[in-house]
């Protein structure tokens, strides 16, 4: 999935609308495009980090996290803890992986943050996993075209 151009900094405020999220010791702020697809920018405070206090594009990383709307949540982590090794993100039924990268199984309907007024809407989506899960390999979420491939 590719993001619309030009998101738009003016509909959360950087600075203004971060979020601290003290279970996962991080904190995030959001941007959204014109097709509505959101973007948070997380810091997550166990990860070793490089810059200086100013942010600019060089401080991002990767690909954090990947959201992939379904119909059934428990259904699908089991899958995947099954097929990839994938373990649970601190005891969530929503996340799985680790502050490297995460898979969140939000259900269709959801109401995302920050704004909670966008809900989560199944599209296929290909994502591609380096070093998190236990075992090699490509899945299909039953019914949802979501493709998962570890390496």
């Amino acid at each position: 999935m590719a993001i619309a151009a030009r998101p738009s900094a003016d509909r959360f405020r950087l600075g203004a609308d971060d979020r601290e999220f003290t279970t996962w010791d991080a904190h995030g702020c959001y941007v959204s495009d014109p097709a509505r697809n959101i973007v948070e920018l997380i810091a997550r405070h166990t990860r070793p980090y490089e810059y200086d206090d100013s942010f600019t594009v060089a401080a991002i990383e990767g690909v954090s996290e990947v959201g992939l709307a379904l119909p059934d949540q428990r259904e699908a982590a089991e899958f995947l803890a099954s097929q990839l090794g994938l373990a649970r993100y601190h005891d969530s039924t929503f996340a799985l992986g680790d502050e490297r990268g995460l898979v969140l199984l939000p259900e269709i309907g959801y109401p995302w943050i920050p704004e909670r007024t966008q809900e989560a809407a199944m599209f296929p989506v290909h994502v591609e996993l380096e070093g998190l899960a236990v075992c090699a390999g490509r899945v299909e979420l039953p019914g949802t075209g979501h493709i998962i491939e570890s390496r």
